[in-house]
């Protein structure tokens, strides 16, 4: 009977342990693991000179700025590249390869399947001895730097570059090179691609000299290099002084490159001044135009004659400039330099006139009027007209022209079309400005003329009256256009304009165009709304955003090629009445960011739901791969970036206002779907449900749940047996005593 009873005992503590044994089996501890959405690897990394016999720590601890950005959901990180100093021999001068790699901290993962790795170079030196024999480069400045040993002498040091068969030529002295304490700077614009050069610096006053870096200047931008040895500095020269070329590229512009408006009777003197700084041509000696150390480039300034000029008769008078050869030099006689043209229109004080034109700058063309006596407001109220091919008037958008006190410029690009003939005037308060009449083609301007307008003008209802501002009110409104209709103002079209056919706010992609705060304000009155526009700022009243809404759908602004699209629900959820004012604000903030900023009735709007936000990609220079951009916001929440190859245009989907920033990173697909499907979802504003990070951390949730049910399901099993062991030895125990 004991041993028997003895069996049962060791049987039912063989069952209990063996449970206890497979609940530890199966039960998984679940670490907290910071998953790492992006990393940015270092650019531009420099490359290191250290003294020999020495320590390699201070490798080490000239990179430790070198940093991995790392991006996780809440936070973003800065760890230094761990670099790997066993490949380079301390002890033995000479050039050597090192490599980094990131090292996360242990609570942080990253699917990458290969490791992240970056190299540099790592110049063993002896003290007062310089070397250049490694080289980074900064490529946004366009600078190459060739490091050494701290030098003491550095003022006493000159560069020389020598192009294959050519002769050296000073760096220095010609401006292209700069030795400091810690190295050579060269200018990548002292070289032409394909061309192999050498390179040495000469120090002590030139009684001594580096060994010669020889290499190829390549079309990426780097240095392929043959060689580092010792050679003689040989003859050197000066670049020549026979003018050979100047450069093309300009050359279009110098045909009207300024227009003027000069009052009757006024002094040219500053206008003389203005055309001497502005306009100038680059030449070279090289017989192609080229600005290198051996041909570098000089810059001619202008003389103008302005004796024909009549001031005391109104006209347009063309004025010529020439180009200033500078003492010592001479141009080839199988060259001729251009002229410059510039042109003058003399006007009487109060009567401004559109009678010709320049183009100072790409995508923009200035008509000049003369302004004196006008106010800042009244040069605002001052509306432009343009007529195609003889038809009706329209009005050209106001953030496609802009009135300043030198005249009326217009981003013709959005507006002119080829072989198309157009008539331009301006409207003020008590009249309008002569008609220019021109035809547009490749050549582009052509065949234009002019005739003049005055004060009468305006009795002659042959065009609409100014609208100096928005309206109050829909009745009010309507009752202006009855007005004007009933006056006979030439049919214009009062329900379009240039500028607002494409349903955008127009285009201010000129660098010019001066955003002064003040000029962003808005002028309250009782019962209207001053509209304005800068380069970043749209005010407009409650009575044009909503019928823009009204008429086009949606409400689109665009300021320096960054086009932002509101949805009725979002602009609706403002409350907007007629005499409201909305101010929206669009600023490029930097080469990689863009700020998007709302006030309605003065109060700042943050929430905008399924607002749409489109670029092209060049708007933004920051990053070289548009199918990886990423954004992101102040908090730190990613948005999904969509690149439209065919359009060149990026576009991604926001719901608040404030500052984004751009960055490239590695695309992710957003949720099961493809690429197409994703960029189609995001298209038709459609939510497109969770990422394929969500769904991996949903699943190992679900994994997380059935283990602890599994777990509690084990330890209910067991326990009867636990409790069945305990009974048989207390019932043991009392036996014995027995």
């Amino acid at each position: 009977m004991r041993k028997q009873k003895i069996t049962v005992l060791i049987l039912m503590i063989t069952l209990c342990l063996t449970g206890i044994w497979g609940m530890k089996k199966n039960t998984t501890v679940w670490g907290a693991v910071i998953r790492v959405n992006d990393v940015i690897v270092p650019h531009d990394i420099p490359a290191v000179a250290v003294e020999i016999n020495k320590s390699s720590e201070l490798i080490t601890e000239k990179l430790s700025r070198v940093f991995y950005t790392v991006y996780t959901d809440t936070d973003t990180l800065h760890i230094p590249v761990f670099w790997d100093v066993s490949s380079v021999n301390m002890k033995l001068a000479g050039v050597y390869t090192m490599k980094g790699v990131l090292k996360l901290p242990p609570e942080y993962a990253f699917d990458e399947s290969k490791s992240l790795q970056v190299q540099t170079t790592v110049s063993v030196q002896y003290p007062d001895k310089p070397d250049i024999n490694i080289y980074y480069r900064l490529t946004a400045a366009g600078i190459y730097i060739f490091p050494w040993l701290k030098q003491e002498n550095f003022d006493s040091m000159e560069a020389y570059l020598k192009k294959e068969s050519g002769q050296w030529i000073n760096l220095t002295e010609e401006g292209f090179a700069l030795c400091e304490e810690e190295g050579l700077y060269v200018s990548n614009q002292s070289m032409v691609v394909g061309n192999t050069y050498s390179l040495l610096v000469t120090y002590d006053n030139g009684r001594k000299q580096t060994n010669t870096l020889r290499f190829q200047y390549q079309k990426d931008g780097s240095l392929k290099i043959y060689g580092y040895q010792h050679s003689l500095l040989g003859n050197t020269q000066k670049p020549g002084k026979i003018i050979c070329s100047y450069d093309t590229g300009d050359e279009k512009y110098l045909s009207r490159c300024a227009a003027y408006a000069v009052k009757t009777g006024g002094s040219l003197k500053q206008i003389e001044k203005e055309l001497k700084e502005n306009v100038r041509l680059r030449v070279s000696t090289a017989e192609t135009f080229e600005n290198t150390a051996e041909n570098p480039e000089l810059i001619l300034e202008s003389s103008w004659d302005l004796s024909r000029v009549n001031r005391e008769k109104q006209g347009v008078y063309k004025v010529t400039g020439s180009f200033v050869i500078p003492e010592g030099y001479e141009v080839s006689d199988s060259l001729t330099l251009p002229e410059a043209y510039a042109y003058l229109s003399v006007q009487k004080k109060g009567e401004p006139q559109i009678n010709t034109y320049s183009m100072p700058m790409v995508d923009l063309l200035e008509f000049p009027i003369l302004l004196d006596g006008f106010s800042a407001e009244e040069r605002r109220n001052i509306q432009v007209y343009l007529s195609e091919n003889e038809g009706n008037y329209r009005k050209i958008d106001d953030d496609l022209v802009e009135v300043t006190s030198a005249g009326i410029q217009i981003y013709y690009r959005e507006i002119l079309k080829k072989g198309q003939n157009y008539q331009i005037c301006a409207v003020y308060e008590k009249g309008s400005t002569g008609i220019y009449s021109f035809s547009y083609n490749d050549a582009f301007i052509v065949n234009e003329y002019w005739h003049e307008r005055n004060f009468s003008d305006r009795e002659e209802k042959d065009l609409p009256d100014i609208v100096q501002k928005a309206p109050a009110s829909s009745d009010e409104m309507q009752g202006e256009k009855e007005e004007n209709l009933n006056t006979g103002s030439a049919g214009y079209h009062y329900d379009n304009s240039y500028g607002t056919d494409n349903n955008t706010d127009g285009q201010n992609s000129s660098s010019n165009k001066a955003s002064d705060a003040k000029s962003a304000e808005i002028s309250d009155t009782e019962n209207s709304v001053t509209e304005l526009s800068t380069d970043t700022i749209t005010a407009v009243s409650g009575e044009r955003l909503l019928l823009i809404l009204q008429q086009n759908g949606s409400a689109k602004f665009e300021k320096q090629g960054i086009s932002v699209t509101f949805s009725p629900d979002t602009v609706n959820g403002w409350k907007i009445n007629a005499e409201d004012e909305i101010q929206i604000g669009i600023e490029k903030t930097s080469e990689t960011a863009f700020s998007l900023r709302i006030f309605v009735r003065g109060e700042e709007v943050t929430e905008v739901p399924g607002t749409v936000v489109e670029f092209q990609t060049s708007v933004f220079s920051g990053f070289k791969s548009p199918e990886t951009v990423k954004a992101e916001d102040v908090q730190g929440n990613q948005y999904a970036v969509n690149y439209q190859e065919k359009q060149n245009v990026l576009r991604m989907e926001i719901n608040q206002t404030g500052d984004y920033f751009l960055t490239d990173g590695k695309s992710e697909s957003i949720g099961n779907q493809t690429d197409e499907e994703s960029v189609e979802a995001v298209s038709d504003g459609e939510d497109t449900g969770f990422t394929e990070e969500e769904s991996v951390s949903e699943e190992k949730t679900e994994q997380k749940a059935e283990a602890s049910a599994k777990q509690f399901l084990m330890i209910i099993l067991t326990l009867p047996a636990v409790c069945i062991l305990v009974a048989a030895i207390i019932f043991a125990i009392r036996k014995k005593r027995r």
